[in-house]
């Protein structure tokens, strides 16, 4: 936003979920905001809070996935715990008890002919799984970077090779605007969504053929990351890291999918929510125009 003499304050909402921001952007308390597209989300656009998904702020990449299974290290070595499948009746570490990650799961268990419902899960932050692994209140944990490599590092997990390919491209994180935001400063809104795209342009070039920060523009990106997230920079370049679209599009089939799964679930107060009440695309789509056509380090 430099140069555009837009003043841009952040606010951090500290040991509170991403959900808990959903109703300031209703207010317009909040403009623009980050979230995982849960079913808390879709509950509020019933509610009639006026809150939209704009653009695309983090996603899986297909065959390195940020998220991970992981399960305690003791039950690895010994074989107790060597897939997916080995966690029926289980208590299993998640966020919360429909979002993203609870997504992530179900899709892994899917695949060895399990559902969510077949294992016990117990709702902590990302920060405490590490803990929970090992003092044996759970076997096991969906747990995004950089927690997952924290606990492995500690000798303390293992994480399961399966989840490179539990749900490729998921949608897991959006970039959220106020509707009053939309339809009172439609002018700013479409210059932070100019400079958003600019900036997830310059994370792709830091992102390499590894899903690690080692590509080109790493040595910008890194320091950012560490002063936002307190990880140090030798952990964020050792992990796996989200993907983020360079035009801000979203996984729409992904995010439909996820939809499913919390009507499924019970967790919609309107299971037939559609996805063109939720989404306004028209910032992104400018904005990329405007910027034009992203290319990739390798083919510059």
């Amino acid at each position: 936003m430099r140069g555009t003499g837009d003043v841009v304050p952040a606010m951090a909402l500290d040991g509170k979920a991403s959900s808990d921001m959903i109703a300031p952007l209703g207010t317009g308390d909040l403009q623009v905001g980050a979230s995982g597209a849960t079913a808390a989300f879709y509950n509020a656009i019933d509610r009639g809070v006026g809150v939209r998904m704009v653009a695309d702020k983090g996603r899986v990449i297909p065959g390195r996935s940020y998220e991970s299974i992981l399960v305690d290290k003791r039950l690895w070595d010994s074989g107790e715990i060597r897939s997916m499948a080995d966690l029926r009746g289980r208590p299993v570490a998640d966020y919360q008890e429909s979002s993203t990650t609870s997504a992530f799961l179900n899709a892994g268990l899917e695949k060895v002919g399990l559902t969510i419902a077949d294992v016990n899960r117990t709702y902590i932050t990302g920060a405490q799984h590490p803990a929970a692994l090992q003092n044996g209140s759970v076997v096991a944990s969906v747990t995004p970077e950089p927690y997952g490599t924290a606990a492995i590092d500690q000798g303390i997990a293992v994480r399961l090779p399966e989840s490179d390919d539990m749900y490729p491209n998921q949608q897991t994180s959006v970039l959220l605007y106020g509707e009053r935001f939309i339809s009172e400063d439609a002018d700013a809104a479409q210059r932070f969504m100019v400079a958003y795209l600019r900036a997830a342009r310059t994370y792709s070039d830091a992102v390499g053929p590894d899903g690690r920060l080692t590509g080109p523009a790493a040595s910008q990106v890194v320091p950012i990351l560490a002063q936002r997230t307190g990880a140090t920079e030798d952990v964020l370049r050792r992990i796996t890291v989200n993907g983020v679209d360079p035009d801000g599009a979203m996984n729409r089939e992904g995010i439909e999918r996820d939809i499913r799964f919390y009507a499924a679930g019970g967790w919609l107060t309107n299971p037939g929510v559609s996805l063109d009440d939720c989404i306004d695309l028209g910032f992104a789509q400018k904005a990329s125009a405007e910027l034009g056509p992203y290319s990739p380090p390798a083919s510059r």
